[in-house]
């Protein structure tokens, strides 16, 4: 997700604000120069190979005009574009070369671009929405999703899937200091802007429909007729998030959480019973003082006290980000597993990420 605009123009709050609040712009057509340029950059990514899936406007934003000699004026405009997913490396390269290619593109065509995470206060920010998924090769050659279920019908997730989840959403308090390491980045994770703030999943109402909630940190993506398409959607990265430390991250966390979903050897039912488990209930993996899904928007649903209590309390600056680092230690062994994360990668990033809080400040 991205912001652009007409250089020098200034937001209109109150237009932005009542805009959003009646959802005015969300998958909106585009027009003119807007349209062009999405249009251009759709063509570009396709001929380098990033296989750009769409392109359209967000919820942010507000009505451009046309001038006498037919140029938008005012524009102010927040877009979207996707693409196929890859390897995590090719992932993390492809997000560094889109945002290349859209900058060249609108900047050329007289458009500002910003991929901040909150440009403008009281409106939506951006999102970086990153889907993990994990599939294995047989020795037939067949391609499975290793996180879809035997019968989508019966199950949400596999043994594995399960695992992956709950690896993700406990070890959480390690990862999101990589995921959110800038003041910008916390100015997007506030209530009512659909950004998370809750470590908390959905999974949906039944195996047959799929989750709509947007208001949890990882939502569960899957297509009960094709299974390969069973992965998560972490929504708290923002469009500068370090993608390659991310999906390192995640895949590290996971990669934990299913090492204990097969020690267990729990079935599937016993690990979704493990994942929905109430406040003050045991868990073999899950902590006994928290909750972990919830199928609520929990902004609606629940007051701030009532999130803490359920889902424990976020971390509201970098610095309390950072501090995770040294107050839940014990979950570190997950990033370092394999010697991904090394002390001096987590360290030298902790130390940048306070530093450059204390500037802003």
């Amino acid at each position: 997700e991205f912001w652009v605009n007409t250089p020098e123009d200034k937001a209109d709050l109150e237009k932005l604000y009542v805009s959003q609040s009646l959802k005015e712009q969300y998958w909106k057509r585009t027009h003119g120069i807007i349209r062009t340029c999405l249009e251009k950059s759709l063509i570009a990514l396709q001929n380098i190979g990033v296989n750009p899936e769409m392109a359209h406007k967000e919820v942010g934003g507000i009505n451009s005009s046309i001038s006498i000699d037919g140029k938008t004026n005012h524009a102010m405009e927040q877009l979207e574009i996707s693409w196929k997913f890859s390897s995590p490396l090719q992932a993390a390269d492809s997000e560094l070369i889109v945002r290349e290619v859209i900058e060249d593109i609108f900047t050329s065509n007289g458009l500002e671009v910003t991929f901040k995470a909150k440009p403008i206060h009281g409106v939506a920010g951006s999102g970086g929405h990153t889907h993990v998924g994990a599939s294995a090769k047989l020795k037939n050659g067949k391609i499975v999703n290793i996180f879809a279920p035997k019968d989508m019908k019966n199950d949400y997730l596999s043994e594995l899937g399960y695992g992956a989840l709950m690896g993700l959403l406990r070890n959480y308090e390690v990862l999101n200091p990589f995921v959110t390491s800038t003041n910008d980045g916390f100015n997007r994770l506030v209530p009512g802007f659909e950004a998370p703030v809750c470590t908390v999943t959905s999974l949906g109402h039944s195996y047959e429909i799929p989750s709509r909630n947007r208001s949890v940190l990882v939502g569960l993506i899957r297509d009960i007729k094709n299974p390969k398409t069973v992965r998560f959607e972490l929504r708290s990265p923002n469009p500068l998030s370090n993608t390659y430390l991310v999906l390192a991250g995640c895949y590290q966390v996971m990669l934990d959480g299913i090492k204990a979903s097969a020690q267990s050897k729990l079935s599937t039912k016993d690990l979704e019973k493990e994942l929905s488990k109430g406040l003050g209930e045991e868990g073999f993996y899950l902590e006994k003082d928290r909750m972990y899904r919830d199928e609520n928007d929990v902004f609606e649903h629940y007051t701030m006290e009532e999130r803490n209590e359920r889902f424990s309390v976020p971390p509201a600056t970098v610095y309390e980000n950072m501090q995770n680092l040294e107050k839940y230690k014990n979950k570190l062994d997950s990033l370092k597993q394999g010697n991904v994360f090394t002390d001096a990668i987590i360290e030298s990033f902790k130390v940048g990420a306070i530093k450059k809080w204390k500037k802003e400040l």
